[in-house]
C-alpha cells in the first residue's frame, strides 16, 4: 500500500510571514445564521491599498448549495464603510442591523446603528449619536433595536 503524503508543505517549502502577506490576508469573522437557517452574514476584513488600513464589510451568502453543487456568490450587504462590523438578523429576517461609521453628516465619524433590507437594499442610518455606538440586540418582535452608547 503506498504512503499518503501529507498536504502540508515540507519545512524546506515553507516561506515566512512578511508584512506584505500578512497585509494581504482576507479575514473573516462574526457569522451569523439568519433564523430561517437560509442564509449566513458575517464580516470580511481586507487590506484597503492606498489607505494603509483594513476596510471591513458586511456580507451574506446562501447557506445552500446550488443546483450543481457549488457554493453561491456572497454579496455585499451595503456599499463598503470604513468598518462595518456586527451583522444582527431581525428574528423575522427581513432586516440585517450593523454598525459602521461611515462618515456622513450627523455621523460623527464613529460606529453607527445601519439597517438594510435582507433581501438586498440601500442600508440607511437609524442613529447618529456623538459617542457612537455598539452591542446591538433586536427586540423579539422585530420592531426595535437597543444598542449601547456612551
Amino acid at each position: 500500500m503506498p504512503k499518503q503524503q501529507s498536504a502540508a508543505p515540507m519545512a524546506s517549502e515553507r516561506k515566512p510571514i512578511t508584512p506584505e502577506i500578512f497585509a494581504s490576508l482576507r479575514v473573516v469573522s462574526d457569522p451569523t445564521i439568519s433564523p430561517d437557517g437560509k442564509r449566513v452574514a458575517y464580516t470580511l476584513a481586507e487590506w484597503a491599498p492606498g489607505e494603509q488600513r483594513r476596510r471591513v464589510s458586511v456580507w451574506v451568502v446562501s447557506a445552500e448549495q446550488t443546483s450543481d453543487g457549488r457554493l453561491p456568490e456572497p454579496t455585499l450587504v451595503a456599499a463598503v464603510g470604513k468598518h462595518d462590523s456586527q451583522a444582527r438578523w431581525s428574528p423575522d429576517g427581513q432586516w440585517l442591523a450593523f454598525l459602521s461609521n461611515r462618515e456622513e453628516e450627523g455621523g460623527f465619524g464613529k460606529a453607527q446603528v445601519y439597517v438594510a433590507p435582507a433581501a438586498g437594499g440601500a442600508a440607511r442610518r437609524v442613529c447618529a449619536m456623538p459617542n457612537g455606538a455598539g452591542a446591538l440586540a433586536w427586540s423579539p418582535d422585530s420592531q426595535r433595536l437597543a444598542f449601547t452608547t456612551l
